[in-house]
């Protein structure tokens, strides 16, 4: 039951992008750590690495384009930030997936330009959508509407909100007490995303 989702996507022809764990933060470089770091990477690469679905590894998720963009306001230590970058993902964690699995693609993170990242190691822009993988989320166009799609090389993240179907919900609220109304607390809880209720009824709007 521990790799059913590897096995199902191995049988289905499914393929996984398969990303360390780290995502949208800053993380420490002391010696413990990454000596830490470096063990839970050889043990998970060796724990997928039989799968044919795993197709590529990547060290993170959105944590070169949070130091390009500035989103956790590190621009006025760039070179800091950027030096415990390479030490984390460009020193520990792309060569412990190299060293338990040398014939898998491996990218620093997502996104990226992929290959041309790596003489930066922190690209100017890792959203170019001319190279690599791009994350895109559009909350205010249509939906349904694929002219509003960006023409990408390819598109790792993407997607609209939704609640989860009826069956899901029932069993942990209560229609009696105005749980399923849009703007409820309820609702309000479960969409911490700003204005997220708000954006689905535009979208229901639409059509």
């Amino acid at each position: 039951a521990e790799y059913m989702g590897y096995d199902l996507a191995d049988e289905y022809g499914l393929l996984i992008w398969q990303e360390a764990m780290f995502a949208c933060a800053m993380y420490p470089v002391d010696a413990g750590f990454l000596d830490s770091v470096a063990a839970e990477i050889a043990d998970n690469a060796r724990r997928v690495q039989s799968h044919p679905s795993v197709f590529l590894f990547s060290g993170n998720n959105e944590n070169e384009v949070a130091i390009a963009d500035n989103w956790y306001a590190t621009a006025n230590e760039t070179a800091a930030y950027t030096a415990m970058y390479v030490d984390l993902y460009w020193d520990t964690v792309l060569p412990g997936f190299e060293a338990v699995d040398p014939g898998r693609v491996r990218l620093s993170s997502s996104p990226s330009n992929g290959n041309e990242t790596a003489a930066a190691p922190i690209s100017p822009n890792p959203s170019n959508p001319l190279m690599g993988d791009v994350h895109y989320y559009n909350y205010l166009a249509d939906c349904w509407d694929v002219t509003t799609y960006p023409n990408l090389r390819f598109a790792s993240e993407f997607g609209f909100q939704s609640y989860p179907s009826l069956l899901t919900l029932a069993p942990v609220s209560s229609e009696a007490d105005g749980d399923w109304a849009f703007g409820s607390p309820f609702t309000v809880h479960r969409n911490p995303h700003p204005d997220g209720n708000g954006q689905i009824l535009q979208q229901l709007s639409y059509h």
